[in-house]
């Protein structure tokens, strides 16, 4: 580790180096990420398989994709019976 500088300009000096490297980092995280997405694509199509969309293949999944997310037993169910009950009122 390196000694703690002793002057304010210093101090600033490095917390600005700190933040910027943070910043480059997340960026280089971002990158990666996609180079890996992008590679992982190519091996599917040079195997041959067929390219699945996100939520073709699973069926459920979380988000408000209607498939069956964390609270969709508790919310789900009460909208399709307010449907229902709508339904009932409009026959």
């Amino acid at each position: 580790m390196c000694p703690p500088p002793q002057d304010l300009e210093a101090v600033l000096d490095v917390f600005n180096i700190t933040l910027c490297i943070c910043d480059l980092e997340a960026v280089l995280d971002v990158f990666n990420i996609t180079l890996v997405r992008q590679q992982a694509h190519m091996e599917v199509v040079r195997s041959g398989q067929k390219v699945v969309g996100k939520k073709a293949a699973g069926g459920g999944g979380g988000g408000g994709g209607g498939g069956g997310g964390f609270f969709s037993s508790l919310f789900g169910r009460k909208a399709k019976k307010e449907v229902q009950e709508e339904n009932k009122e409009s026959k």
